[in-house]
C-alpha cells in the first residue's frame, strides 16, 4: 500500500537488480527468497483473484530462490574448495534461520486441531442456508423447522432461560467439573507470540476463545469484535468484505429509534452466529465526557445517559435473541484513549449513578450476558481489579448476574476475588504467565475451593445456559471454525438495511 511507499521503493529496486541478471547465482537466490517471503507474509491483496495470483508469485519466488541457492552453492566451478564450502555454508545457515523464523508464524497461516471438539461438526449458517430453512408463511412446516434445528439454523428469536433456571443448571455443571476445566472457562486461549512483542490469534480462532468441555456439553466461547458488525481479521486470518459494515453505534444513536437499533442488532447477531462466534463484544454504552476521545464513535450513549439506556437495552435484546451473548462495555468511565492504561477517572457516587451508570444499569436489566471492565483506573485503582466498582456496584447494587471479562490485557493482578471472572486474551505481555492461569488459581484455592472461588465459573456457565449455547451445534476453534470464519454473511436484506439505518 501507499503507506509503505519507502519499503515499496526498496523492494522494486531489489526486483530490478534481480532482473538485471548481474548478481552471482547464490546472491540472486537469497534475494529472491527474501522477496518471496516478505510478499507472502506481510503484503496480501484483498481481492480473491489477486490474492491467488499473489500467492503463486510469492511461492514461485521462494522456489526460484531455493533453487538458485543450491545451484550456486553446489554447482559453481569458480574458486577453490574453501570458496565452495563458504558457498554451501552461508546459504545453508540463512535457510536454517528462515526456517526458524517461519516456525512461530506457522499457527497464523495453518489451522491446527488442538482443542477438544465439543460435539458434532456444525454446518456453517450462511444467508442462503438460512433462507432455505427459514421460509415464511406456507413455506414453514414442521419438517422444515426440524431440518433447521438439526442443521443448527435459527429461524426465530430464541427464548432465553430465566437467570434462576440458568444458575441452577450452572451449579449442576460445576459440581461435575475438575478444577482445570473450571479454570479453563476463566482464561482465553488461541493466541500465539511471533516475537518482537507481536501477538496474533491463531488460524481458525477468534479474538477471544475458551477451552470447551465436550464431556459436559460445554462449547468454546468464541468472542469477536464489535458493535457495528463482525470484524474480519487481516489476511490470512480472515476475508475482507464477508460481513456487513453497519453504521457506528454513535450514528445509530442519532436515530433515536429503539426498534431500528434492535433490528440492526439482530442482523449483526445473525452474522456473528454465521461466522461461528457466540459472543459479541458490544454494545459500548459509555457516556461521553471527553470530546476528543478516540472511541466516541462506538459509544452508543453520546452525552445522554437516558438515550444510552434505552438504546443499549434494545441492542442487547436484539443480539441475544439470536443466541449470541452481548457484552456491555467498557465499565467504567473509559473516557479517553490518551494514556488509557494509566489515567485515572476520579468519580464520586452521585455523578456515577446519575450520569455514567444508567446505560449499564439498563443493559443489566435487559439481561446482558457479560460486562467488560476497562483499561483505565477508577479512583486510582485499575478497573479490572477494582472491588468497589465490580463487586460492590456492578454485581451488588446493580444486580448483574452475568460474568465480567477483562478488556484485552487490562488485568494487572490475579484479581478474580475482586470481581473479574475471565481474563482475555490469555497470552501475557509482561508477566511469564497469565494472571488467571490454572497454576495460579490452583495455588490460591488450595484443596477446598470456596464459593467465591467457584463464582467465576458459575457466572460464565449461567450465561451460557441462559442463551442455550449448550443446546446447539458449535464449531471448535482451529480447523473446525475456519470455514465459518471465511464464510460470506452478507445478504441483500442486510445490504439494504445498513444504508437505511445510516440515513435514519
Amino acid at each position: 500500500g501507499l503507506e509503505h511507499w519507502r519499503l515499496n521503493v526498496v523492494h522494486v529496486t531489489l526486483g530490478l537488480v534481480l532482473a538485471s541478471n548481474l548478481l552471482p547465482l547464490s546472491v540472486a537466490g537469497l534475494l529472491s527468497l527474501y522477496l518471496g517471503a516478505v510478499s507472502l507474509v506481510f503484503f496480501r491483496p484483498v481481492a480473491f483473484h489477486m490474492d491467488a495470483l499473489w500467492r503463486v508469485c510469492s511461492v514461485s519466488n521462494l522456489t526460484v530462490g531455493v533453487g538458485g541457492l543450491f545451484r550456486g552453492a553446489c554447482c559453481s566451478r569458480d574458486g577453490g574448495s574453501l570458496t565452495r564450502l563458504v558457498n554451501v555454508a552461508i546459504p545453508g545457515l540463512l535457510l536454517a534461520a528462515i526456517a526458524a523464523l517461519c516456525v512461530k508464524p506457522w499457527p497464523v497461516f495453518f489451522a491446527e486441531d488442538v482443542l477438544p471438539h465439543s460435539g458434532p461438526w456444525s454446518v456453517v449458517e450462511t444467508p442462503a442456508l438460512r433462507a432455505a430453512h427459514c421460509g415464511s408463511g406456507a413455506g414453514r412446516t414442521a419438517e422444515t423447522a426440524a431440518a433447521a434445528e438439526a442443521a443448527g439454523v435459527l429461524c426465530e428469536a430464541i427464548e432465553l432461560l430465566s437467570w434462576e433456571e440458568a444458575e441452577a443448571k450452572a451449579r449442576e455443571t460445576v459440581a461435575q467439573m475438575t478444577s482445570a476445566e473450571r479454570h479453563g472457562l476463566m482464561l482465553g486461549v488461541g493466541w500465539t507470540a511471533l516475537g518482537w512483542g507481536i501477538v496474533m490469534p491463531k488460524q481458525g480462532y477468534y479474538m477471544g476463545n475458551t477451552v470447551p468441555v465436550p464431556r459436559l456439553g460445554i462449547p468454546a466461547l468464541k468472542l469477536a469484535d464489535a458493535g457495528n458488525g463482525f470484524r474480519n481479521n487481516i489476511p490470512p486470518l480472515g476475508v475482507a468484505g464477508t460481513s456487513t459494515c453497519w453504521p457506528s453505534a454513535l450514528a445509530m444513536a442519532s436515530s433515536w429509534d429503539e426498534s431500528l437499533v434492535r433490528r440492526v442488532a439482530a442482523a449483526i447477531g445473525r452474522e456473528f452466529r454465521g461466522k461461528g462466534a457466540n459472543v459479541l463484544l458490544g454494545p459500548a454504552v459509555q457516556v461521553h465526557r471527553v470530546a476528543r476521545n478516540g472511541r466516541n464513535f462506538e459509544y452508543m450513549s453520546g452525552e445522554d445517559p437516558l438515550l444510552g439506556a434505552r438504546l443499549g437495552a434494545a441492542y442487547v435484546h436484539g443480539v441475544q435473541g439470536e443466541g449470541v451473548m452481548a457484552v456491555a462495555k467498557h465499565f467504567a468511565y473509559n473516557e479517553q484513549e490518551t494514556d488509557r492504561f494509566n489515567q485515572s477517572s476520579d468519580v464520586d457516587d452521585r455523578t456515577a449513578w446519575e450520569l455514567y451508570y444508567p446505560p449499564f444499569e439498563a443493559t443489566v436489566e435487559a439481561g446482558v450476558a457479560s460486562v467488560m471492565c476497562s483499561y483505565n483506573r477508577v479512583n486510582g485503582t485499575h478497573a479490572c481489579e477494582n472491588e468497589s466498582l465490580l463487586r460492590r456496584d456492578l454485581k451488588g447494587r446493580l444486580g448483574f448476574r452475568g460474568f465480567v471479562m477483562s478488556d484485552w490485557w487490562a488485568l494487572h493482578a490475579p484479581a478474580s476475588d475482586r470481581g473479574v471472572d475471565q481474563e482475555m486474551p490469555g497470552i501475557p505481555q509482561d508477566d511469564p504467565e497469565p494472571w488467571l492461569s490454572h497454576n495460579r488459581l490452583e495455588a490460591s484455592e488450595g484443596t477446598s475451593p470456596s464459593e467465591r472461588h467457584l463464582e467465576p465459573a458459575l457466572r460464565i456457565l449461567a450465561a451460557m445456559h441462559r442463551l442455550r449455547l449448550t443446546e446447539r451445534p458449535s464449531c471448535t476453534p482451529g480447523r473446525g471454525c475456519s470455514e465459518a470464519l471465511r464464510s460470506n454473511q452478507r445478504s441483500p436484506q442486510h445490504d439494504a438495511l445498513a444504508p437505511q439505518a445510516a440515513a435514519s
